[in-house]
């Protein structure tokens, strides 16, 4: 948990991306300090010693503070809260959250006109007849929801068959992490 691997792992990954070398999968690790919900106090399956322990070694934030006063980037001086700062942090979250509360809840919200697909441009008032392209996308949506609902349902020994790629199209650093995989079917 370390803000500093992260971004440079995502630097890593989106130059890798840019450059049109393929996809990247990220796994972030994280550690959750409290349950999930009110209802999951979150020490039903771990201890209260445990997450302390986990909070005093590997809080991202911690240790991004202590790097950053070793490192002599910051006095100890300027991680003081002050009332200023706090206020301003405040007021940025109450705009943030309003932003998105109108941006979800806007008139047309509750009754767009039945069949107008447009994603969200429905709410934006763009125009829903869309360009050739968005018609021939639509085209090919309908065309495949078509299949799905009149093809016939599969036998069920095939429902615990895996369907692999032969190839599958991952090289990150000159690895690669599956040998060739063949289709049962």
């Amino acid at each position: 948990m370390d803000v500093l691997s992260v971004r440079e792992a995502t630097r890593f990954a989106a130059d890798h991306c840019r450059a049109g070398k393929g996809p990247i999968v990220m796994e972030l690790q994280t550690y959750r300090y409290h349950g999930h919900s009110m209802s999951d106090p979150g020490v039903s399956y771990r201890t209260r010693e445990e997450i302390q322990e986990v909070r005093s070694k590997s809080d991202p934030i911690s240790l991004l503070r202590e790097r950053m006063l070793s490192n002599n980037m910051a006095s100890a001086e300027e991680f003081k809260p002050s009332s200023e700062v706090w206020d301003y942090g405040m007021v940025m979250v109450l705009r943030v959250l309003l932003w998105v509360k109108g941006l979800m809840f806007t008139p047309n919200w509750f009754g767009p006109a039945p069949g107008f697909r447009n994603g969200l441009g429905e709410f934006s008032g763009e125009d829903p007849t869309g360009s050739e392209m968005d018609v021939e996308i639509r085209k090919e949506v309908d065309d495949a929801a078509q299949f799905a609902t009149s093809d016939p349902e599969p036998p069920l020994e095939d429902l615990c068959n895996h369907v692999f790629s032969n190839n599958p199209p991952l090289d990150v650093r000159g690895t690669h992490p599956w040998s060739k995989l063949k289709s049962v079917s």
